[in-house]
């Protein structure tokens, strides 16, 4: 009498091939929530170049793109500006074109500096040297140059 199916040993090794299938595996799933944050962070990134490049572009038909630090009013909101991109000095200066549902810091590097502006996710942190340390984080700097346009740095150690 011939028998159809499978045989215990052969269903157990066939259970066992599948469970260790699945341990390497799991690594690579469980390393979405990592995956996600990062794309946050490259999605602020867009969101500040599109920020800038709406100033910038607000500075130039104002004739002030190239007038070094400086303070005009653009849509009525007085904003301080280096070379017509948006001076990263204070919180309150950013906040005025930069909409985002994330957390974020300015800290002014020198008095004619720009300065530098630090995006994260999760709770609000007041000490920017913590987000630092946290390791999950996009830094905006904005150098002292004629050009005056911002350097990104995606941090994504601790991610």
């Amino acid at each position: 009498m011939k028998r159809n199916g499978f045989t215990l040993i052969e269903l157990v090794v066939v259970i066992v091939i599948l469970g260790i299938l699945a341990v390497s595996a799991a690594p690579r799933f469980l390393n979405l929530t990592t995956d996600a944050r990062v794309s946050v962070l490259k999605g602020a990134q867009a969101a500040v170049k599109g920020m800038d490049s709406l100033v910038y572009s607000k500075a130039v038909i104002n004739g002030v793109e190239r007038n070094g630090d400086k303070a005009v009013k653009i849509d009525g909101k007085r904003v301080n500006l280096i070379n017509g991109h948006l001076k990263l000095d204070t919180k309150n200066n950013v906040a005025q074109f930069l909409d985002t549902d994330m957390n974020y810091h300015v800290k002014q590097n020198g008095a004619t500096d720009g300065g530098e502006l630090v995006i994260y996710g999760g709770k609000e942190i007041r000490n920017v040297e913590a987000v630092k340390e946290g390791g999950c984080f996009l830094l905006v700097t904005q150098p002292d140059s004629e050009k005056g346009e911002y350097r990104y740095a995606i941090i994504d150690q601790n991610c």
